[in-house]
C-alpha cells in the first residue's frame, strides 16, 4: 500500500519582530532583488503573486539535501499570496516544477505568523510520488521555507536561508514549545560553532555571528510575547531567554578574547616592524657618515661588523621593551611554568625541600629549559 504521509498537514511560525505581519512591508523591490532569475513578481492592493522563481538557492542549507548540487532539477516556483488587514489574515498556494513533475499545496495563516500548509497535491501522482519517495519532509520545509523568505525575509544571518524552525505534522496549530526549544538549541549550536572556529579566515564569521543570535532572541522575545497565554505554565518564559542572553555573553566573551590576543600580537608585530626601521635607518646613516677606508685605518671594523653590532644593540633593546609581552607569551601558553614561578616566589627554601617531589622535579625542570634557553643566547652572542 502507498504510503499516504503526504496528505498529513504542517504548520510553523514566521518569525516577525512587530508582533504582527504587516503586508505594507513585503516589498517588490526586495522580492526583485532575492529572486534574480527569470522571475515575474506583481504586487496589486493585497494580493502578491510570484512567478517562475528559481530555487536553486535551498542548496544552501543542510536540511535541504534534495536540492544539493542537483542544478538538473531546475526548481522553479509559482506563488500566489492573499491577505486579508481587516481579519488579520492571509491565504495563498504555490506549486514547484521539478523538470515535468510538479507538486503543490494550500495555505493560509494569520497576522501573529502561525501558518498551516495543507496536505502536498501531485499533477500526476501516480507517476511524480515515487520521484519524491522518501523527500516529503524537504518537500515541506522547502515550501514553508518559500513563504517565509517572502513574507519574513533573511536579514539577520549568515547563510542565504535558515531553516531553524521544525514543522509540526498533521497538527492545525504548531508546537509552540518546540519554536522556543528551536531557537535555543541553535543559539547554543551557534556558540559551539565559535568556539570551534579557530582559523583567522573564519574570523569574521565568527564575529558577525553574535550579531546573528542577537536577531534570533529578538525572535524568541516577539514569539513569546505574541503566544504567552498559549505556551505551558511549566515553561518559564523568563528563563529561557535569559539562557539564550547568557550564551550571547558567552559567544562575546570568546570573541573578545580572540579579539585581545590578536590585538596583543599585532603589538608585538608592530614593535618589531618599528624596530626593524629603526635598524634599517641607522644602518644607513653609518653607513653613508663613514667610509670604509677611516674604519678600515682606525678599527678593524666593516660595514659588515657595524651592521652586526647594531642589530645587537637594537635587538637587546627590542627584548627588553617587550620583556613583559614575551613573559605573558611564556605564561599563557605554559601556565604551570606561571603557577612554580609564582609558588616559589614566596616559599621559603627549607619548604621546598620538603614539598613532593612531582613539585620539586617540575620546578627543577621548567627551570633547566629557561637556563638553557639563556644559555643558548648567550653563546649565540659570543660567537658573533
Amino acid at each position: 500500500m502507498m504510503n499516504k504521509d503526504y496528505e498529513k498537514s504542517f504548520s510553523s511560525w514566521i518569525p516577525t519582530n512587530l508582533g504582527e505581519i504587516n503586508p505594507d512591508f513585503i516589498s517588490k523591490n526586495r522580492l526583485e532583488k532575492l529572486f534574480s532569475k527569470h522571475k515575474k513578481i506583481s504586487k496589486e492592493k493585497d494580493e502578491l503573486q510570484l512567478e517562475n522563481i528559481n530555487l536553486s538557492f535551498l542548496s544552501d542549507s543542510s536540511r535541504l539535501p534534495f536540492f544539493k548540487n542537483r542544478d538538473e532539477l531546475e526548481p522553479i516556483a509559482n506563488i500566489n499570496i492573499e491577505f486579508c488587514k481587516d481579519s488579520k489574515e492571509f491565504k495563498g498556494e504555490t506549486s514547484v516544477t521539478f523538470i515535468n513533475k510538479t507538486v503543490s499545496t494550500e495555505f493560509s495563516g494569520q497576522f501573529n505568523g502561525s501558518i498551516t500548509f495543507n496536505k502536498l497535491m501531485f499533477k500526476n501522482t501516480q507517476s511524480d510520488l515515487p520521484f519524491f519517495a522518501g523527500k516529503i519532509d524537504e518537500i515541506r520545509l522547502m515550501f514553508y521555507t518559500l513563504i517565509k523568505l517572502i513574507i519574513h525575509g533573511d536579514n539577520h544571518h549568515h547563510q542565504k536561508i535558515d531553516t531553524v524552525l521544525e514543522l509540526t505534522i498533521n497538527n492545525p496549530s504548531f508546537n509552540k514549545e518546540r519554536v522556543i526549544t528551536n531557537l535555543l538549541t541553535h543559539i547554543k549550536a551557534l556558540e559551539f560553532t565559535v568556539k570551534n572556529l579557530q582559523l583567522c579566515s573564519s574570523r569574521l564569521k565568527s564575529y558577525n555571528t553574535e550579531n546573528e543570535v542577537e536577531g534570533y532572541i529578538s525572535y524568541l522575545k516577539t514569539f513569546c510575547l505574541i503566544f504567552e497565554k498559549d505556551i505551558k505554565k511549566d515553561i518559564k518564559i523568563d528563563n529561557k531567554i535569559k539562557i539564550a542572553e547568557n550564551i550571547l555573553i558567552s559567544i562575546k566573551a570568546k570573541n573578545d578574547k580572540r579579539k585581545n590576543k590578536k590585538e596583543f600580537y599585532n603589538s608585538l608585530f608592530s614593535n618589531f616592524i618599528a624596530f626593524l626601521a629603526l635598524f634599517i635607518s641607522i644602518n644607513i646613516f653609518i653607513n653613508n657618515f663613514y667610509n670604509e677606508t677611516i674604519l678600515e685605518g682606525t678599527i678593524e671594523h666593516s660595514r659588515k661588523s657595524i651592521g652586526e653590532l647594531t642589530f645587537y644593540i637594537i635587538f637587546i633593546f627590542y627584548l627588553i621593551f617587550n620583556l613583559c609581552n614575551i613573559g605573558s607569551i611564556v605564561f599563557y601558553k605554559y601556565y604551570h611554568i606561571y603557577e612554580d614561578y609564582f609558588y616559589l616566589s614566596w616559599i621559603k627554601y627549607k619548604d621546598i625541600k620538603h614539598s613532593n617531589k612531582k613539585n620539586s622535579i617540575l620546578f627543577y625542570k621548567n627551570i633547566s629549559i629557561i637556563l638553557f634557553i639563556i644559555g643558548v643566547i648567550i653563546l649565540f652572542f659570543i660567537n658573533f
